[in-house]
């Protein structure tokens, strides 16, 4: 639920939801509610001209860059990477980074292995399969010699179409339908508040100005990034500041644990590198919130080689009763935390009052949210995240002993409102409205979505070939 920069929003607005009576405990909401809103609003929190999206783009979804009609933000892309001194290929930033090379006829599995490379489904933000992985690297030398150790982070994007669950794990597990690999690294040459920078590379292997996360379209590099990692864009440093590492929570993605699934993209059988790369992670500059995230997945710390998460993430706050306990660990982890968790800071020192927001009850319960949720439906901020929180399809969730039919009802109901309470909701549900429904999803190209005009829903279509 992100929302620093969102000038386009009414201040008048902060009244926008009325209020409806809570509902009782044990009592269950309706089950059919209808399809989500339409995600209208996505990765914007940073860039939010034209929707956060780069113009014009041609018929093949990718921005246009000749005839005159090429973005500027192209263009401080590639001052950004001059400043990050980015290689040009992936298989040359993985060479720079330090990370173990598979060799020729190398058993993929057997590479993951022992390059310590996990494979899951980001069920709760990109709806993708992704195989993350991280390493060690050297980032220069003290003045007595010794070396200043940097962290870096990949992860490959799979799916022939967003939000297609298992068939996108298993494009990650098979490394087919390949889209682009998005890439961190934590650098302590350039500086506090400079450390964490950003790369992407196409399905080609080659560098890219922009990064297509959603069925909407292409959007800057790296302001994309910072709608999620945090922090902002210095335009006259042509670098990032104040972004995070995102810790990964094993408990809000998708493992291939189904019966017969090889070890090696169980959960269980990477649980020691998922904690290998939240033990990096620690190394970095991470939040406060995202340091006591960290501590709550694992009660025996992550530091400690063989610990596994146990634990809910829920800060200690939120352990005071199992009303707020559930909560967190069902709305407010899921479909807020990694994102505000990190987003303590834009581009000056102070911190943003939503980081704040979301470290205990009384500060998420007293912050001006409705609006975003429930009248501009801008957060969450990322397409298949907004459509989780609203969508029944989901699954309930349970709140106190309180059966919601999904984590909007759930967050609806802890102000006393209900789906009824929001302004406009019937317009911005589903995809039929408006002279293109198509658009509305974001249309078929690089395997987007259409509107299915009998369900009212998004549908995923696979791009030809």
């Amino acid at each position: 639920m992100q929302h620093r920069n969102l000038a386009f929003i009414v201040i008048a607005l902060q009244a926008g939801c009325g209020r409806a009576r809570p509902v009782p405990a044990g009592e269950t909401l309706p089950s059919e509610l209808g399809p989500p809103p339409a995600a209208i609003i996505s990765l914007n929190a940073v860039y939010a001209t034209n929707g956060g999206l780069l113009s014009p783009v041609g018929p093949d979804g990718v921005p246009m860059t000749s005839g005159g009609a090429t973005d500027p933000l192209l263009a401080e892309a590639e001052r950004f990477y001059d400043a990050v001194q980015a290689p040009p290929t992936l298989d040359e930033w993985k060479a720079a980074f330090q990370f173990p090379a598979r060799a020729a006829g190398e058993d993929r599995q057997v590479y993951r292995d022992r390059a310590n490379v996990a494979v899951y489904y980001n069920r709760n933000e990109l709806g993708l399969g992704r195989q993350l992985g991280c390493s060690r690297f050297v980032d220069g030398h003290r003045a007595d010699g010794s070396p200043v150790e940097g962290i870096a982070c990949y992860v490959t994007n799979h799916g022939a179409g967003f939000r297609q669950g298992q068939a996108a794990l298993q494009a990650a597990i098979d490394d087919t339908h390949v889209r682009n690999t998005v890439s961190i690294a934590y650098r302590p040459s350039l500086g506090a508040g400079y450390e964490v920078q950003f790369y992407v590379y196409g399905s080609d292997g080659r560098r890219q100005d922009w990064a297509r996360l959603d069925t909407q379209g292409p959007r800057p590099h790296p302001q994309v990034c910072m709608t999620c990692h945090g922090g902002g864009y210095d335009s006259a440093r042509h670098l990032a500041r104040n972004a995070r590492f995102l810790p990964l929570d094993p408990g809000i993605v998708m493992f291939a644990d189904a019966a017969g699934a090889p070890a090696g993209v169980t959960r269980a059988g990477q649980e020691e590198r998922i904690r290998a790369f939240n033990a990096m992670a620690l190394e970095t500059n991470l939040t406060d919130a995202q340091r006591d995230l960290v501590a709550a997945l694992y009660p025996d710390g992550a530091q400690k080689a063989g610990a596994t998460a146990t634990g809910d993430g829920a800060p200690p706050e939120w352990r005071t009763n199992d009303a707020d306990r559930d909560f967190y660990r069902s709305v407010v982890k899921p479909y807020c935390g990694t994102c505000h968790l990190a987003a303590q800071k834009a581009l000056g020192d102070a911190d943003l009052w939503s980081y704040a927001a979301f470290r205990s009850p009384g500060a998420f319960d007293a912050a001006p949210l409705n609006t975003y949720v429930c009248t501009t439906f801008s957060m969450p901020n990322a397409q298949p995240t907004s459509l989780g929180f609203w969508d029944t399809l989901a699954g309930p969730v349970s709140v106190g002993g309180v059966s919601y039919p999904a984590a909007a009802d759930a967050f609806l109901a802890r102000r006393g409102l209900t789906r009824g309470s929001c302004p406009n909701l019937d317009m911005v549900t589903g995809c039929d409205h408006g002279s293109a429904p198509d658009a509305v999803c974001g249309g078929a190209v690089e395997g987007g979505a259409v509107c299915d005009l009998d369900s009212n829903r998004c549908v995923p279509v696979t791009p030809p070939g």
